[in-house]
């Protein structure tokens, strides 16, 4: 190639790369670090800096629930790990599910793992595993768990009464 030709494209080749990297840095290839969580999904779903939240971060799966103070709505949000290249984690669903995350539990499953989210206005105060390890909660909180898919988990409220999980 003679060295007219390259001056005349190296510059073309140096936007078209710079073009590249910035594409690739916008789509968040690598995903975001365990430590940006809550950042992120306050940024992507426009939840209020006043809204309080609940969440837990597992070895492949991040779960979260932002509420105001009055617990009157909310809004919720799960990210996994991608297999492959990267080295954080990834938008998996959000939004809000009315009456499944309010009155009773949502569950959602993916790589190995099962988040569980609630505004806990059933007053669920433990959490049973099927290996028989009790997980106390606060029944007058939202709550979030991550925990393995391996083994089944039961929830109870205060009178001992079963309540009822709903996958997302």
């Amino acid at each position: 190639m003679p060295i007219k030709a390259m001056k005349t494209a190296l510059p073309w080749l140096g936007i078209a790369l710079l073009a590249g990297i910035l594409w690739a840095w916008s789509e968040n290839p690598f995903g975001v670090s365990r430590s940006q969580l809550e950042e992120d999904a306050r940024t992507e779903q426009r939840v209020a800096a006043d809204w309080i939240m609940a969440g837990e971060t597992g070895n492949q799966l991040s779960a979260m629930i932002f509420y105001p103070e009055d617990q009157g709505r909310h809004i919720f949000s799960v990210y996994a790990k991608n297999s492959g290249l990267s080295f954080g984690y990834f938008f998996r669903a959000g939004g809000s599910l009315g009456n499944v995350i309010t009155d009773y539990i949502a569950r959602y499953q993916e790589k190995g793992e099962c988040a569980y989210l609630s505004m806990n206005a059933s007053r669920v105060c433990r959490a049973v595993t099927a290996q028989g390890e009790t997980i106390p909660i606060d029944s007058g909180k939202p709550f979030v768990l991550v925990l393995p898919d391996t083994e089944e988990v039961l929830f109870y409220d205060a009178a001992g009464v079963a309540v009822d999980c709903y996958p997302i």
